[in-house]
């Protein structure tokens, strides 16, 4: 993976933390993760396709070139700002948007690192696979479309997760409900 991929996957992990992790609020769905600091943004179709393009473009299978990169990182960022903008402008910044430096998976527990790395690993064919169902269908069964939004859902979710402390138990949570999605698809 090259600096500016993962440049990109950290802004990408700000911009889920940004909204706490959150997708579209879908009735009986919980919404497990949260800082419990919402500003009450939540993403939409928009948010979705920057999400999805985003970790397409910062695939490590990928090549991404350090402009179009940069590209990326700065329509995530106008997103986030978009969603949040009292946090764009604040001055006593409190962290909760910033973007994560993958770097810090290094002095993460290892077990936690590792669930993080398949996480992050599972969620480029992830994306990959919903940005084509999106782009090949006009029009959607209501079950398909509800299907997109829960894995859209939990891809906010587990990047949350990535840049987030929130322990072993529930990265496994994570996981398993990922490795679940995948048989879906």
């Amino acid at each position: 993976m090259t600096e500016i991929q993962e440049e990109l996957i950290g802004a990408l992990i700000g911009l889920a933390r940004s909204v706490d992790g959150k997708g579209e609020a879908v009735e009986g769905e919980p919404q497990e993760f949260s800082s419990g600091d919402s500003n009450g943004y939540r993403p939409d179709g928009v948010t979705h396709q920057i999400l999805l393009a985003g970790l397409c473009a910062a695939d490590p299978e990928k090549e991404l070139t350090e402009e179009n990169g940069k590209e990326w990182i700065a329509r995530v960022e106008a997103e986030k700002n978009r969603l949040n903008p009292d946090c764009a402008v604040c001055k006593g910044k409190c962290g909760r948007t910033d973007n994560y430096d993958l770097e810090e998976l290094e002095t993460d527990d290892p077990a936690d690192r590792a669930l993080k790395e398949e996480l992050l690993a599972g969620l480029f064919p992830m994306a990959e696979k919903l940005q084509k169902r999106q782009g090949s269908r006009t029009e959607e069964d209501e079950k398909q479309k509800s299907d997109n939004r829960t894995a859209v859902n939990f891809i906010y979710k587990a990047l949350f997760a990535i840049g987030n402390y929130v322990g072993e138990k529930r990265l496994k949570s994570v996981v398993q409900e990922m490795k679940a999605l995948q048989e879906r698809y």
